[in-house]
């Protein structure tokens, strides 16, 4: 479950994300990078020019994913923004795991910050990511791992993208992702438990492209998956295959 409080004496627009039950709330936002693609050796870097982005889509089969937009929400490309910094990967805007944000309580009163609201997820290990209003969990539910965006202010779904998965822990830990979602001003890449490595669209949640790690490097089944968050250095988007 992730639960989401309000800082009592700050602007009540300013909102925490923290897992329910964790004292230590973390305050998470996002930021701008350019939308780019991967891929080459143990450490998969590969440039691809943003123009042909679109194209790698018809170059590469689709996998058996589904997209599914909440019927109550249909545009999806007009979610109003929020003021404060974004956290949109692993470990933050810088990588240090810091938020920039000031002016935050030293001390909350002992029944806590008000609730404004919470939401069940499947399993994973995989941290949420926000960038302006969206918030995006990566999780699997029965035999599906999901890419889900939601409202960071208020839960509402905004898009969803759900593909199959048949990961298994060796060692009896939870099935789902590792790794936490990286956002872009386009796009959202997430990597799987089991290597898949996708590109949705961040306003929408369309598929653009994907890659089956396991199958393209013959990745051998490891203890804890395939657990590394991509990260984006300028045009490249870098990914630790194994």
């Amino acid at each position: 479950m992730i639960a989401v409080h309000e800082q009592a004496d700050l602007d009540p627009n300013r909102h925490r994300l923290r897992p329910a039950g964790d004292p230590d709330s973390v305050r998470l936002s996002w930021s701008t990078i350019a939308c780019l693609i991967p891929l080459c050796g143990a450490v998969a870097v590969t440039q691809v020019a943003a123009e042909d982005a679109r194209d790698a889509t018809a170059r590469q089969a689709s996998p058996s994913g589904k997209k599914v937009i909440a019927d109550a929400y249909p545009d999806v490309t007009r979610v109003a923004d929020r003021p404060g910094e974004d956290w949109p990967g692993f470990l933050g805007l810088r990588h240090t795991g810091v938020s920039g944000e000031t002016d935050l309580l030293d001390n909350w009163s002992p029944a806590g910050p008000p609730l404004l609201w919470e939401k069940e997820v499947g399993t994973g290990y995989s941290a949420p990511s926000i960038r302006g209003n969206r918030l995006v969990l990566h999780h699997r539910v029965g035999g599906e791992e999901i890419i889900e965006c939601l409202r960071a202010d208020n839960a509402m779904p905004v898009w969803k993208y759900a593909y199959s998965s048949r990961f298994t822990d060796p060692y009896g830990y939870n099935n789902g992702p590792r790794a936490s979602p990286l956002l872009t001003e386009k796009c959202c890449y997430t990597l799987g438990g089991e290597g898949a490595l996708m590109c949705v669209d961040l306003k929408s949640g369309r598929h653009i492209w994907s890659h089956k790690l396991k199958q393209e490097y013959d990745l051998p089944p490891w203890f804890f998956g395939v657990g590394c968050s991509p990260i984006v250095e300028n045009d490249l988007l870098i990914v630790l295959v194994g």
